[in-house]
C-alpha cells in the first residue's frame, strides 16, 4: 500500500492544522531537512498566519511534522521550584525534552533531549533564570496519526518527492508502506 504524500500547501493539511490551532492555540512543529545528515529544526507557533508564512521558507522536500497536542506542558521561568516540578512530571530514565523558547513567539526553539533525571537537572540548571518548557520527547519519528500530521514541501515544479532523511522508525514505516 503506497503512502499518499501531501503538500504543506494542500487545503486538507492546512485545514487540519488550523483546526488544531483553534482548539489549542499552540502547536509544535518538527521540520526534517532532506540530504542534511538528519538535520531537524523545531518551532513553536501561536499564530496560524505565521505558521503558513513560515512554510514558504522551507526548502523543497522538507518534511513538516505538526503535533495536535501541547508537547511541553510544563512552562515557566527556570528556578528551583520549576526544576522540582519537572522532576515530578517526568519519570526518571524516560526520554524528555527541554525547549528553550526564543522570543518572540512563533519562532524556532532550541531543544535538548534528556534521558535521565540527572541530565534533566543539568540542562535546567544551565537555563536557570530563562523561560523554558519541559515534556516528553515529541514522537516525531512515528507515522502520522490522530495526534500528528506531516506534509512535504513540494519541488519547484509542484511535485512531491520524499527526501533522504536519517533512518528512523518514521522513514522505515513509510518505506514499508510503499512496498
Amino acid at each position: 500500500m503506497a503512502i499518499k504524500e501531501q503538500s504543506v500547501f494542500e487545503q486538507s493539511f492546512l485545514s487540519t492544522v488550523h483546526e488544531w490551532f483553534m482548539a489549542h492555540h499552540d502547536i509544535f512543529v518538527v521540520v526534517r531537512y532532506s540530504s542534511m545528515a538528519g538535520a531537524r529544526q523545531y518551532f513553536g507557533f501561536k499564530d496560524f498566519g505565521k505558521f503558513q508564512a513560515q512554510l514558504k521558507n522551507f526548502p523543497p522536500q522538507a518534511d513538516v511534522i505538526v503535533f495536535r497536542d501541547k508537547q511541553f506542558p510544563l512552562r515557566g521561568m527556570v528556578n528551583d521550584a520549576f526544576i522540582r516540578q519537572a522532576l515530578a512530571s517526568i519519570p526518571d530514565n524516560t526520554e524528555a525534552s527541554v525547549a528553550g523558547i526564543v522570543q518572540p513567539p512563533d519562532a524556532s526553539v532550541y531543544l535538548w533531549a534528556c534521558d535521565t533525571h540527572a541530565e534533566l537537572v543539568e540542562t535546567l540548571q544551565d537555563l536557570r533564570g530563562e523561560y523554558a518548557a519541559v515534556g516528553l520527547y515529541p514522537p516525531w519519528h512515528m507515522p502520522d496519526n490522530e495526534k500528528m500530521i506531516s506534509a512535504l514541501v513540494p519541488l519547484q515544479d509542484g511535485t512531491l518527492k520524499r527526501g533522504c532523511y536519517s533512518l528512523t522508525l518514521r522513514s522505515q514505516a513509510n518505506r514499508l508502506q510503499s512496498l
